[in-house]
């Protein structure tokens, strides 16, 4: 097949890449045919990684400096995030246990009262960056165990995110997505799936992934640069999705029917004007992109100016660009520390600390 653009909105060549990569990745696996033997072995997986989870946590708070990555994530979340919410993808409990007692101890500030709670990848991934931890120490050694374990689910699953991701890209209207955008979301919908699922595990597993990749697919489609509040998100994605049937224009009365087709909460219903002036704030998707309308699946890219190159943030206030920054001094530094003591020295003469910045 020649490369070129097709009816994924993507170069061809770069979906065989991405094929032939997912391909030798889960081969590695080894390919399990038998539904019980698959279902025996992700419910190890799982069982595997929450008990590694549940180890991290008690090494950590054993060790020296355990309470001072509590402190610094209470920190990160009352003072940088300034959202106790933003704390929940860090734990793998229940809302509710969430609501009642993590989100009450963020409050009090008192970081001891969340050594009890169970925390997830997330919240390893972020203890690694707290500090430089000793290659050979325990808490970087099950680290490395937990990202392992954590890639191989996420990986050996990879097929039922792509069958999410073809699904939805074909059942939408034309977006400012692509079929590989759509990919990336579904994985992304599917590591929190992973991160958040709670013991003990039962055939709900899937279940669960697909309604974390359905809610990344609605967020992601109807991303605006507008601020709307989910239940009118879900308003201008019904819209949207409806909105492809009207072959001789839109008509507001029946697209209003449509979208509150099968809904029974008046909250999630719409009328008219409603839906025509949400879909009208929301036709603006994006920085990088122009408008929704003459955006089309397989179509050159228009020459629409882009807001982002007029309102784009300096690099070094940029949070993406800071987080690289910050991954690659830490990086470096666990490199410095396998050094032997001469070379660390000399490296120091030329003005280059073993010990990273905290972002």
């Amino acid at each position: 097949m020649s490369s070129g653009s097709n009816n994924f909105g993507v170069d061809t060549d770069a979906i065989q890449l991405f094929a032939r990569n997912l391909s030798l990745a889960i081969d590695k696996y080894g390919e399990i045919t038998n539904p019980q033997e698959r279902y025996a072995k992700q419910k190890l997986q799982m069982e595997t990684l929450v008990a590694l989870e549940k180890e991290f946590r008690r090494t950590l708070i054993s060790h020296s400096k355990g309470n001072y990555v509590y402190r610094r994530f209470v920190r990160f979340i009352c003072e940088e995030k300034r959202n106790i919410l933003a704390a929940r993808p860090f734990f793998r409990e229940r809302q509710k246990l969430f609501t009642l007692e993590i989100s009450k101890a963020l409050k009090k500030r008192s970081e001891k009262s969340l050594y009890k709670f169970h925390v997830n990848f997330q919240f390893v991934l972020f203890t690694m960056k707290c500090r430089v931890w000793k290659p050979k120490s325990r808490v970087t050694l099950l680290y490395r165990q937990i990202d392992a374990l954590r890639r191989e689910i996420l990986e050996t699953n990879m097929p039922l995110a792509l069958n999410r991701a073809r699904m939805f890209f074909s059942k939408t209207p034309a977006a400012h997505l692509t079929y590989m955008d759509f990919v990336q979301i579904s994985s992304e919908g599917m590591m929190s799936g992973i991160d958040k699922y709670v013991l003990p595990f039962s055939s709900n597993f899937r279940a669960v992934l697909i309604g974390r990749m359905l809610g990344n697919f609605i967020e992601n489609y109807s991303e605006t640069l507008l601020h709307f509040y989910p239940v009118d998100k879900r308003k201008i994605y019904r819209g949207n999705k409806s909105a492809g049937k009207h072959v001789n224009g839109i008509d507001r009365e029946r697209l209003a029917q449509e979208v509150n087709k099968d809904v029974k909460d008046n909250v999630y219903k719409t009328t008219p004007d409603e839906i025509s002036s949400l879909m009208a704030a929301a036709s603006c998707v994006s920085a990088d992109s122009g408008t929704v309308q003459g955006l089309g699946r397989g179509d050159d890219e228009l020459d629409v100016p882009k807001l982002v190159d007029r309102f784009e943030a300096p690099a070094d206030t940029r949070p993406d660009v800071r987080v690289e920054e910050h991954d690659a001094l830490v990086s470096m530094h666990n490199c410095i520390e396998e050094l032997d003591l001469r070379e660390k020295k000399l490296l120091r003469m030329w003005g280059v600390s073993s010990a990273p910045a905290v972002v």
